[in-house]
């Protein structure tokens, strides 16, 4: 099964694009047949987080692949005035369990695809192998936060930018080519992360 996102234009929306069920990470790891979702040659400007991608949506050996984007100028969300954004609006499960914290808006891509161990072997049902995300010919640019950065969706200040023994990566990343530059935070978070070789242009 493929899903596929191609030729959007998305614009100043706090998130805007959202890839995977967040409500479902809330008490379970939920394991869904292999997917492969692309996301291609897409404009995403304006907003508080351009791409928000859960690791449960493509679990078991499944792939995100990113071509051809452009992701830019992703801004703390000024409408919120530093407050959750369940604290503000209805809206889907969503943002019923996870209350976004302020520091997580900005980025051009956020990664809900770290988790502590002791948390992971709570699952009832465990990953048999982790997905693969792919970027090739990306642009993003001039965001306030990070361009790629990865997020606990379980802890109250999520962006985590140092991988420690006591935290699983639940998504492999590969990637070629991708222009990133002129993003307030930094290109990539977690530092020592093992991105690939040639991943920046």
């Amino acid at each position: 099964m493929t899903i596929v996102i191609q030729r959007n234009q998305i614009f100043s929306n706090s998130f805007n694009l959202i890839l995977g069920s967040g409500a479902a990470l809330s008490d379970r790891l939920i394991i869904l047949p292999r997917l492969d979702v692309l996301v291609e040659d897409n404009t995403i400007i304006g907003g508080g987080v351009g791409v928000t991608g859960y690791a449960a949506f493509v679990a078991d050996g499944g792939r995100m692949r990113f071509f051809r984007n452009r992701i830019a100028l992703q801004r703390e969300e000024p409408l919120t005035g530093g407050r959750n954004v369940s604290d503000l609006v209805e809206c889907d499960p969503f943002c019923s369990w996870h209350r976004f914290p302020w520091e997580d808006f900005s980025h051009g891509i956020v990664l809900n695809a770290i988790i502590d161990n002791n948390q992971l072997k709570a699952f009832p049902v465990q990953p048999k192998s982790a997905p693969t995300l792919e970027f090739v010919d990306n642009i993003i640019e001039d965001n306030e936060g990070w361009a790629i950065t990865f997020n606990h969706p379980f802890a109250a200040t999520g962006i985590v930018c140092n991988i420690t023994a006591s935290k699983t990566i639940l998504v492999q990343i590969t990637g070629k080519n991708n222009r990133i530059i002129n993003n307030g935070k930094g290109s990539l978070c977690p530092g020592n992360y093992p991105w690939p070789q040639g991943f920046l242009r």
